[in-house]
């Protein structure tokens, strides 16, 4: 009430305008004086994407991507990372076989950050956005929130709900879906051509990849979709435009790369592994084969095929079992009409049960052989009938090239083996 009076006693001493202009410059020192720093929730406020480069752990070869909130009124850095998950839980694998591991948003320092990605040797890109001050406290409370423990937990699914995508739908919420409606345009890779490029220097885990995810992967999916993936997403916003002040301007305002590269970069393609796939199928199918001509002759050799039989139905008979389980019980949604399933019957592991019945011979064990080798091979013959009727089918002609001369093999070397008894008795 005292500064109103002084302000009022000023006024009446001035000329008409004169008084008018004073007291309109007391007014704002009267009432905004101190909070003129912050103004506008969210003026304090830097939000920036992180885009971390793969590393070499199976779990680091996709990247990863974080939001880092810089407060400057409170001096604070937060990274908003959804990508935590128990690394040492004790069912950390069955969870994420059952497609069940449970992910979580986390809050971490900038400094913890850095810290832990330096030691890593992957790279660290900041890339400031141009958001307004109330986008800005849009965002940074819907993560504030998002943070909670009540509703950190979610179902973690790699192509539809991940790191990259929770972070992409935050970041479109703020700016009122701009980043959904300008990346509708058809991309140029799948899920599975994405996967396979990043993963090529890891022959087992591409093998594995390749082999595990169904037709779904396949299909075409937008530039949107790609945001799956952090540096696809670093490109999604910075092809992203908003409108400020009537003109239309980048979503990406400035970069700033806070951790070089230290490792390769991943290929821009995926590798054409077709003939290779071949070749190991053929070359294990011949031999297959050449012992099942030598079992026609010798017992001795008969009882090598035998064994090599039990170890083809003790492994690919349980890999057929973990693909039915995947496709077909677990909640992976990747993994959904993945016709591999036929390639690999469960049912080889009837060759491990009659196994020692094999090596002594008995001609019911072989007659059993004979049809179970043979069923992989109708089988095989029907993911290739499958593939080529299909319109969008799935991309596995590696692993159909691979295992068809491989049952074709086995096949022949199974009839070939039962046949010894006959070959001996005309001699």
């Amino acid at each position: 009430m005292a500064a109103r009076s002084a302000i009022k006693r000023l006024v009446d001493r001035l000329p008409r305008w004169g008084a008018r202009l004073t007291a309109l410059i007391a007014l704002m020192l009267l009432l905004f004086g101190r909070g003129a720093q912050a103004s506008e929730p969210g003026e304090a406020l830097t939000i920036s994407l992180l885009t971390m480069g793969p590393g070499e752990h199976p779990f680091t070869k996709f990247g990863h991507t974080a939001i880092w909130v810089h407060d400057a009124q409170a001096g604070r850095d937060e990274v908003y990372n959804f990508g935590t998950f128990e690394f040492d839980s004790p069912t950390l694998l069955l969870d994420s076989v059952q497609g069940k591991l449970p992910y979580w948003l986390s809050v971490q320092s900038l400094a913890g950050t850095l810290r832990s990605y330096e030691e890593a040797q992957r790279s660290l890109l900041a890339s400031e956005l141009a958001l307004t001050p109330a986008e800005r406290a849009l965002l940074y409370d819907s993560l504030r929130e998002n943070a909670k423990p009540a509703n950190r937990y979610y179902r973690y699914d790699y192509y539809r709900d991940n790191c990259a995508t929770r972070v992409r739908d935050a970041i479109d919420r703020a700016v009122g879906g701009r980043v959904r409606a300008l990346s509708q345009r058809p991309a140029r890779m799948s899920f599975r051509a994405h996967t396979l490029r990043l993963v090529a220097d890891d022959m087992p885990l591409y093998a594995a990849l390749d082999l595990a995810v169904g037709r779904q992967t396949d299909a075409p999916v937008s530039f949107w979709d790609e945001g799956f993936l952090p540096a696809r997403l670093h490109d999604l916003m910075l092809n992203t435009t908003v409108i400020r002040e009537g003109q239309t301007v980048p979503l990406v305002a400035r970069e700033r790369l806070l951790l070089p590269a230290a490792l390769a970069l991943p290929r821009a393609e995926p590798p054409d592994w077709l003939g290779y796939y071949l070749r190991v199928g053929a070359a294990l199918g011949a031999l297959l084969a050449a012992l099942g001509v030598a079992a026609h002759y010798a017992l001795r050799m008969r009882r090598a095929l035998a064994v090599a039989f039990i170890l083809l139905g003790a492994s690919l008979g349980l890999l057929g079992c973990a693909l039915c389980y995947l496709t077909f019980v677990s909640l992976h949604s990747a993994a959904a009409a993945d016709y591999n399933v036929l390639l690999v019957p469960p049912w080889l592991l009837l060759l491990v049960g009659i196994g020692p019945s094999l090596v002594r011979g008995s001609p019911w064990a072989w007659a059993a052989a004979r049809w179970i080798t043979s069923s992989a091979v109708l089988c095989t013959g029907a993911a290739v009938f499958v593939h080529a009727v299909q319109h969008a089918p799935q991309q596995n002609w590696q692993e159909i090239a691979c295992a068809l001369p491989l049952w074709l093999g086995a096949a022949a070397a199974a009839r070939l083996g039962s046949t010894w008894r006959a070959v001996e008795a005309v001699r």
